[in-house]
């Protein structure tokens, strides 16, 4: 497997300017040591090495513990992969659909080659990926794992990539329109709580 041609990636990543910030709508980071993975996993992790593989191909992930959230982890049951990232408000609710698109099927940078690698070179059979929101604090204390909130949820398998029509996809992804319908016909699930993001957002804003 090419999981671990990750830790050698980093170092080329380190050198080239990031495709988007560590959080969805922020300033540009550089990735750091794929290393620190082992923070959020652990080093007995019997499955680590294919977790490191999901999180290379999607290329999500810019930076490391500290500043990485600790519920931003791929897990694995048998054959279907979850895997969470913390979006932070800023984008509209369409421009955070494309970049749940764009991820899923392409990768975040260059370098990921998306779900369409994962089902090339790994037995994943299923990916689903969950965008969350980590309030900075619930009633003045630090917020717990019950506080962190998913609202968006897409979902892919091996079956529905073979007759995805990518060229619609990069399309709706380089437009930056039509992205939360297209996944609506062609993913097997896309979710996307936009009352609760759009009240969040505002909440935010008013900050």
């Amino acid at each position: 497997m090419r999981a671990l041609i990750g830790w050698t990636m980093a170092a080329l990543i380190l050198a080239a300017p990031a495709v988007a910030g560590a959080r969805g709508g922020g300033g540009d980071e550089a990735v750091e040591d794929i290393g620190g993975a082992t923070v959020l996993y652990g080093e007995d992790d019997s499955n680590l090495a294919e977790k490191l593989e999901l999180e290379e191909h999607l290329g999500l992930y810019l930076v490391m513990p500290p500043r990485r959230h600790a519920a931003e982890i791929v897990q694995l049951y048998r054959k279907r992969a979850t895997v969470r990232y913390w979006y932070s408000l800023g984008p509209d609710a369409e421009q955070v659909s494309c970049d749940g698109l764009r991820w899923m099927l392409f990768g975040r940078h260059q370098w990921a080659g998306g779900v369409q690698r994962i089902f090339e070179e790994t037995e994943v059979t299923e990916v689903n990926l969950i965008f969350i929101h980590v309030p900075r604090s619930v009633k003045g204390k630090t917020p717990g794992p019950k506080d962190v909130r998913k609202f968006v949820e897409l979902r892919l398998s091996r079956r529905k990539v073979e007759d995805l029509p990518v060229a619609e996809a990069r399309h709706a992804v380089d437009s930056g329109a039509g992205c939360g319908k297209f996944m609506k016909k062609h993913f097997d699930r896309f979710r996307f709580d936009t009352r609760f993001y759009k009240r969040e957002l505002k909440r935010h804003s008013r900050k």
